[in-house]
């Protein structure tokens, strides 16, 4: 879970410093950071050894505990303020918005200081940058010592005067005609080999491969049908819950395409489904006809058949 909470923290901090002040860019960057603080936060009562124990799996899920009384019970077990309590319940109506096709109203400022805010109560430490090593400074050349010099040089020729100075060894003379020619042959032949070789390889790439014999089947068999795809769960009827309306959404992801708002009251057929994404419920819903995703949580299932 702790993975999941850095993960979803990290993503949002890197959508935000890229944000601006783009509506749309910040929006996205908000759900990230919003859904890491409930990840912690879940986290935490799960774990922690003040709450009952048979209660402690239930806050886990989301079905069974909300944000309201998630926050209620880190305030009971986990010391969260009255004014921190305040600032995450209004940005969760705000996400909530967002989340079903609204624009983010706020500014950046305000998403900066709800990070800092998450980020404390997560207790995220961001990573260190990674240390730059220094360059070791360049070691001085030491100078050459007179004596040294003389020592390497050693001692000095004598001068030969210039009468008795020897005339310069004759020029080597030039190959034999019998030697060029022993070299030309063995270069041609090599040449000829090595032409040899590449046309053996060309025309073994390029022959065709044996075509595959298929097994015959026994006499009087059949041959094995394909497996058919699943079949997807009876359709299910559900009323929406949701105040502001809902939004049906082409898959089943808070950044996918709004396809249609279905309005309070609503009842709607469930045809697919559930899917677990992003830290919520999906359900698969047919509207007259047109097809789409939406939220479980704004959804109230009737009784399965």
């Amino acid at each position: 879970m702790e993975n999941s909470v850095n993960a979803k923290l990290e993503l949002g901090l890197e959508r935000l410093a890229k944000a601006g002040h783009d509506p749309d860019l910040l929006g996205g960057a908000l759900q990230s950071i919003h859904g890491a603080l409930e990840d912690a936060f879940r986290a935490q009562l799960a774990a922690d050894t003040h709450v009952p124990e048979g209660q402690r799996a239930d806050y886990v899920d989301p079905k069974k505990v909300q944000w309201k009384d998630l926050l209620d019970a880190m305030m009971l077990y986990r010391d969260l303020s009255q004014a921190d309590r305040d600032v995450i319940w209004r940005t969760n109506s705000v996400r909530t918005r967002v989340a079903h096709g609204g624009r983010y109203t706020g500014s950046r400022a305000d998403l900066e200081r709800y990070a800092e805010l998450v980020q404390r109560l997560c207790g995220y430490t961001p990573p260190a940058p990674a240390a730059t090593p220094t360059p070791a400074p360049a070691r001085p050349a030491r100078p050459a010592s007179p004596a040294g010099a003389a020592r390497r040089a050693g001692p000095a020729a004598p001068e030969i005067p210039r009468a008795v100075r020897p005339r310069q060894a004759a020029a080597k003379p030039a190959r034999s005609r019998l030697n060029w020619m022993a070299i030309l042959a063995a270069t041609t032949l090599l040449v000829i080999i090595a032409i040899a070789a590449i046309a053996r390889n060309t025309t073994a790439s390029r022959a065709p491969a044996p075509a595959a014999t298929p097994a015959a089947s026994p006499a009087g068999s059949t041959p094995a049908p394909t497996a058919a795809p699943t079949a997807t769960a009876a359709p299910r009827a559900a009323t929406v819950r949701a105040e502001d309306g809902l939004n049906i959404r082409a898959d089943h992801s808070i950044q996918a395409a709004v396809l249609l708002a279905v309005a309070n009251g609503t009842r709607i057929t469930l045809i697919g489904g559930p899917v677990e994404a992003e830290g919520h419920t999906w359900w698969q819903v047919d509207m007259n006809g047109r097809q789409g995703w939406c939220d479980d949580q704004f959804l109230q299932l009737d009784a399965a058949p």
